[in-house]
């Protein structure tokens, strides 16, 4: 998908390149959460923002989901956590469903304690979910209780 020709993907081009975006973005997603999921709320223990791998990170400048989840933190009284770390620098643009589902796999470590918490992930965008299943998966296999995924947009794959 050419992601300049679409609303949605002006949407994408301008949270992945622009820091401030996430502003407006963080605070709607906020507010959508303390209208329709109060009672998931009282219950979040964590909230994570979906990491990018340090190379990602230092070429950006900025990681879209961190600015996010201290926005969604901020005016929902939730704690931000940084339990999670990439840790294999993955590259999923042009990257069919399956070869995203295998690349993830191992790029994320749990460098904390998560037992028996409810846990929110934060992410900007979601293509096929291979980050948040393998995010999931990690805190779950770390003794998560819950986890639960909040995103600013969805890409539906074209394949």
């Amino acid at each position: 998908m050419n992601h300049r020709k679409s609303l949605l993907g002006e949407h994408i081009n301008y949270l992945k390149n622009d820091v401030h975006y996430a502003v407006p973005l963080g605070l709607a997603m906020s507010l959508v959460m303390l209208n329709k999921y109060q009672n998931e709320l009282r219950g979040c223990e964590a909230v994570i923002p979906i990491p990018l791998h340090p190379n990602s990170l230092k070429a950006r400048g900025y990681n879209q989901a961190q600015e996010l989840a201290e926005i969604v933190c901020g005016k929902c009284n939730l704690q931000l956590s940084d339990l999670l770390i990439k840790v294999k620098d993955v590259k999923m643009r042009q990257l069919n469903m399956f070869e995203r589902w295998s690349e993830v796999k191992g790029a994320y470590i749990c460098n904390g304690n998560c037992t028996g918490k409810a846990i929110l992930l934060i992410d900007d965008v979601t293509t096929t979910g291979a980050d948040l299943s393998e995010c999931a998966d990690i805190l779950t296999q770390k003794g998560a209780r819950a986890v639960s995924a909040l995103v600013a947009g969805r890409d539906a794959p074209r394949y």
